[in-house]
């Protein structure tokens, strides 16, 4: 992992969103993707250190500023993400865009929404 002076604006430029802390440019994308990540490991809410070591962007001091604002706890082996309203939307998200790809996997094909094969909106 980089150091802190190799780590650019993002670690210097802050944003804020309604209802969280402010955090830097580099650690709001770390925790979304973070979570989307747990989701797909099937561990939602746990950033493993593995996947932290193994983005090519430095990522240790994005970490620490998500534990100190409250966002991750840290847990052996990595992170528990305590930001429960942002995992909610993400794992209700990620459910919703699973059962049509099931779907879909499951026939074969796509089918339009209506059921028929006419045209019209698409089952993705």
């Amino acid at each position: 992992m980089a150091d802190a002076d190799a780590m650019g604006e993002d670690h210097t430029s802050f944003i804020q969103f309604e209802g969280m802390p402010v955090l830097s440019r580099a650690a709001l994308p770390l925790h979304a993707a973070a979570i989307a990540s747990s989701i797909e490991d099937g561990q939602a809410r746990f950033v493993n250190d593995d996947y932290l070591n193994a983005i090519a962007a430095e990522t240790t001091t994005a970490a620490l500023e998500l534990e100190a604002a409250g966002m991750w706890e840290r847990r052996d082996g990595g992170y528990l993400i305590v930001a429960d309203e942002m995992v909610k939307i993400a794992v209700d998200f990620h459910e919703r865009t699973d059962r049509p790809e099931a779907e879909c996997a499951q026939r074969g094909e796509h089918l339009p929404s209506g059921g028929g094969r006419e045209s019209g909106g698409w089952v993705i």
